[in-house]
């Protein structure tokens, strides 16, 4: 299924929403725009944060895999807060967890997963979204685990949208950068307007990379400080323990993977933006504005 890059009020109606959500509410909660990207509604601060997972969190928006992943985050982060707490989720429901996420990668079957949930909760939970929002849902009266899950989301979109360039209008959003060409980058934004500016500019964007001697800077300094606080704790604070060889690998390693975590969606200018003809361009692209295009 090809995954939507924005989100229309039409949309959102077709998914039926819940009846507190009338046309009229969803149309006000969209403030004006024709449409969202799915990282604008996740940010949308007059809307709930179970609502606009509930809007997201669907196979039209993001791949069934990552949203069994999402329900894999959002269960065992319930299993742990369990555990916290001093009552001990079943084994069989860290054998669920452990399963789905297997499944999710292509390493567990259909009947492994079912038979694995029905063994913890007596019902297969084989709808990817179903069960991404149902672990969401759960969380919900926790206002600060909604924000944890939001946060989780993003970080899910922001890494399913980066590629080798991308390209906007600026000034640029970072939440609306989701083109992987000019010429839609250029139709999305003259359709956001009403009047047709004489010429618009487009900006290419490439992801932001992350110079390697500094990634081996921060792992050294994370080892060094990590070892000074075990040595103060455990150890001789007289005689500082040596990093090894293999702990620097690991530290680089570790450092390396939450760097490209963190600067996932991180995109820079590549060049000077370009000038475009807009009656040209709608000429060439978009003939059937040709007479809106007059009041150019």
């Amino acid at each position: 299924m090809k995954q939507l890059r924005s989100i229309t009020v039409d949309r959102v109606m077709s998914w039926s929403p819940c009846p507190d959500w009338k046309r009229k509410r969803v149309v006000d909660a969209f403030g004006g725009r024709k449409s969202m990207t799915p990282l604008e509604v996740l940010s949308l601060e007059n809307v709930e944060p179970q609502d606009r997972l509930w809007v997201v969190l669907r196979e039209e928006i993001i791949p069934t895999r990552e949203l069994r992943l999402i329900a894999c985050w959002c269960a065992k982060r319930a299993l742990d807060r369990e555990r916290s707490a001093g009552r001990e989720p079943d084994p069989r429901s860290w054998d669920a967890v452990r399963v789905a996420r297997r499944h999710a990668h292509g390493q567990a079957t259909v009947e492994e997963l079912v038979a694995a949930w029905d063994a913890s909760w007596d019902a297969a939970r084989d709808a990817a979204g179903a069960a991404a929002r149902g672990a969401a849902g759960d969380a919900a009266g926790d206002a600060a685990e909604c924000e944890k899950i939001l946060a989780h989301v993003r970080r899910v979109l922001r890494r399913l949208m980066r590629c080798n360039k991308m390209f906007a209008c600026p000034p640029l959003d970072a939440d609306r950068l989701v083109h992987r060409d000019a010429d839609a980058a250029i139709e999305a934004y003259l359709d956001g307007v009403n009047t047709f500016p004489e010429t618009v500019q487009v900006q290419a964007y490439v992801p932001k990379e992350i110079e390697e001697e500094h990634v081996k800077w921060i792992a050294d300094d994370t080892v060094d400080y990590l070892l000074g606080r075990i040595d103060e704790d455990f150890g001789d604070p007289d005689e500082a323990t040596e990093a090894s060889v293999i702990w620097r690998s690991l530290a680089l390693d570790f450092v390396r993977a939450v760097l490209e975590t963190y600067y996932v969606g991180s995109y820079v200018p590549q060049g000077e933006p370009v000038t475009v003809d807009v009656l040209a361009w709608i000429s060439t692209h978009r003939p059937d504005w040709n007479r809106v295009a007059e009041g150019v």
